[in-house]
């Protein structure tokens, strides 16, 4: 889009581009035509408004009206509230997750103890069930350090690719709708 000759000269007045000949070329247009000048009065108006702005302020007495407010206790309605439920049933559950295995062991350990034959026959239970793990361990040692020697750089990749995807959850869950600190919004009634 080409301007005419007359906004170009308009526009580079306004920027302060314009050469001390041509300046003077342009005030005398100016000079000449009222109706241009006007309209470059008004550009040079909206130019400085845009330029620097008024600075905005408070009506009288906001700052008392809102000190009221606070005062009264009116922002606490607008705190957010944290999900003490959620962290009370996740609580609830690691304690669990810990405390219930620990009574199921005490629980069969103690009636063992008082008897010695019940623990010797437990202990025939235990042991073979304890090489059978040991058994299942050592294979899976054997299968990995062979899928090592296989692929070296498998455990490099998966030193790499385990705290990416501890790093995506951890991003998952603290994006989702979560509590976080929130602007408060104190409506404030014009008096």
């Amino acid at each position: 889009m080409s301007l005419k000759p007359q906004q170009e000269h308009m526009n580079r007045a306004l920027d302060e581009d314009l050469t001390g000949p041509e300046l003077a070329a342009f005030q005398a247009a100016l000079a000449a035509d009222q109706e241009r000048a006007a309209q470059f009065a008004r550009l040079s108006n909206v130019d400085a408004l845009l330029r620097h702005p008024p600075l905005a302020s408070a009506s009288p007495g906001f700052a008392a009206r809102v000190m009221t407010r606070i005062e009264a206790g009116e922002h606490l309605r607008y705190t957010p509230q944290r999900r003490r439920g959620w962290l009370l049933l996740w609580g609830s559950l690691m304690a669990a997750a810990v405390i219930l295995p620990l009574i199921l062991v005490l629980a069969v350990a103690v009636p063992l103890l008082a008897r010695p034959d019940a623990l010797m026959a437990t202990m025939q239970q235990i042991v073979p069930a304890l090489g059978v793990v040991s058994d299942i361990l050592q294979r899976l040692l054997t299968f990995v350090g062979s899928l090592i020697a296989a692929f070296p750089m498998a455990p490099a990749l998966a030193l790499t690719v385990i705290p990416m995807i501890m790093l995506w959850a951890w991003l998952v869950w603290y994006l989702r709708d979560r509590d976080r600190p929130q602007t408060i919004i104190i409506p404030v009634q014009a008096a």
